[in-house]
């Protein structure tokens, strides 16, 4: 896949804003494609970013790591990666969503495990497939002070009456950032008309900073100006639950029933739901209306606000509202088994292997601003911390070093298994992984594998506004010893 650099094109002329770097540059990142240093997209290989006129090639996009069918995955996107830019240039809209079909998941529901999923040869997409990218954001009023990268820090910032309307966009480097609007594929307050029949739903946090907690309900619509998500759904009550298929490391071994679901920044997770029938067993009938909602209140981007273990009774945001529509063929099925998890050591062996930790922790402020670092230090892609040998397998502990912050920890290169946390358990930790869910002081050990390829790669905060402020740290595979 060739990305090709044409950001200095604007033909109708609009306004830029305060996004992005100078120079128009962007850097892509095959998020979490299992590929050489080249096409990985990462500024540890590559600092300078790629101008106008100029473009990369990414390879091996489906290649499962140690060429290992158990390996591979059903859902990968990808973003803009550049160095103390990334959030603002993800914000802007530099995302792209990638299903991937493979052996028995082929995005025809007669073959392999007949998950939904129907050719279309018209628009060369597979119908009721359908994948759901969650970003919010939040509008510029004109008269709030922009104060971020792109302007005097020293300042009390600059204000854009010209900017009414348009979106609106800050570091927040000590929080995080999280809007007020919230959207689906882009679309604020979307609506999505589905067939009597299965659908496979893809769900992308795409948010800077944004946890969310899905939910199917049903309830009564409420105008909310001024709050977060602008609606609310008043008397709310679960409709339907979710048959999980898969999670950001491709598909599971066995289906998983969830009435809910969070979903953090960078982490991806597929369901199967059944709009023919409600969760009692009843028959929907068309022009019935449910809600797709967040039930978690994350007041801003510090963390998520998990009192009554995650579920505020009075937040019922709605994401999008669905309504049934007619009946259509369906010979979709929801199997038993799919694909299974490639092994993991037991203990004794575990023990045996290499081990490393790193700890997330708030560093001192520069120019003002709060800054990230990683064992005590900030970013620097010229110093890595771990050279890890290719081929071999290591045992890595991810801390959060205290104080009230959530991290969504991406590893890129290969998936990740893990072994044992610290605090409240996830219905996930069972499965393969490229983000690591962080609670305020949790421990995470995680077993992961360095194969195919040497040279360097990053692990990073996917609260974006923490990565670009130095929550990122290089390592390097390497044909010689560990080190």
């Amino acid at each position: 896949m060739r990305f090709e650099n044409h950001l200095d094109e604007n033909p109708l002329n609009r306004d830029r804003n305060n996004f992005g770097a100078p120079n128009l540059t962007f850097l892509t990142h095959l998020h979490n494609g299992h590929t050489a240093p080249e096409s990985d997209g990462n500024p540890n290989y590559r600092p300078q970013a790629y101008l106008p006129g100029e473009f990369s090639d990414n390879l091996y996009l489906n290649w499962p790591a140690g060429n290992d069918d158990r390996e591979c995955q059903s859902f990968f996107w990808f973003h803009d990666h550049k160095m103390d830019h990334t959030g603002a240039d993800v914000y802007k809209g530099m995302v792209g969503l990638f299903p991937i079909y493979s052996t028995n998941d082929e995005g025809d529901e007669t073959k392999g495990w007949r998950l939904p999923g129907v050719p279309n040869a018209q628009t060369g997409r597979i119908d009721y497939d359908i994948p759901l990218a969650l970003y919010d954001c939040v509008m510029d009023d004109g008269i709030t002070p922009h104060r971020d990268f792109h302007t005097n820090l020293a300042t009390g910032g600059v204000v854009h009456p010209e900017w009414w309307g348009q979106t609106f966009f800050k570091h927040y480097p000590d929080t995080g950032f999280v809007g007020d609007i919230f959207t689906v594929n882009g679309t604020a307050f979307p609506v999505l008309e589905v067939k009597r029949r299965k659908y496979r739903l893809r769900f992308l946090g795409a948010s800077i900073s944004r946890c969310y907690e899905i939910k199917f309900q049903t309830g009564t619509l409420r105008a909310a100006p001024g709050t977060q998500g602008q609606w609310q759904l008043d008397g709310a009550q679960q409709c339907m639950r979710m048959t999980q298929i898969a999670s950001e490391g491709g598909l599971l071994p066995a289906p998983v029933v969830r009435d809910t679901c969070e979903i953090w920044p960078a982490k991806r997770r597929e369901f199967i739901l059944d709009f023919s029938k409600y969760q009692d067993g009843s028959p929907t009938h068309k022009g019935d209306v449910l809600y797709l909602t967040n039930i978690l209140d994350m007041p801003n981007g510090r963390k998520p606000n998990f009192n009554n273990n995650g579920v505020n009774p009075n937040f019922n945001v709605p994401l999008m509202r669905i309504v049934i529509g007619d009946d259509a063929p369906d010979n979709s099925l929801i199997p038993p088994r799919m694909r299974a998890s490639p092994p993991v050591p037991n203990a004794t062996q575990l023990a045996a292997l290499p081990k490393r930790t790193f700890t997330l922790e708030r560093s001192g402020s520069a120019g003002g601003e709060i800054q990230w670092q990683i064992n005590g230090f900030p970013f620097n892609p010229l110093a890595p911390l771990a050279f890890p040998a290719k081929g071999s397998a290591e045992v890595w502990t991810i801390q959060n070093g205290g104080g009230g912050w959530t991290h969504p920890f991406h590893l890129h290169m290969e998936e990740h298994h893990i072994l044992s946390r610290t605090g409240r358990p996830r219905p996930d930790d069972t499965t393969r992984e490229d983000v690591v869910a962080l609670d305020p002081s949790e421990t995470v050990t995680l077993y992961r594998q360095f194969r195919d390829f040497t040279g360097p790669y990053v692990a990073h905060c996917h609260n974006l506004a923490h990565e670009d402020h130095a929550m990122m740290f290089g390592w390097n595979i390497v044909d010689g010893p560990a080190h």
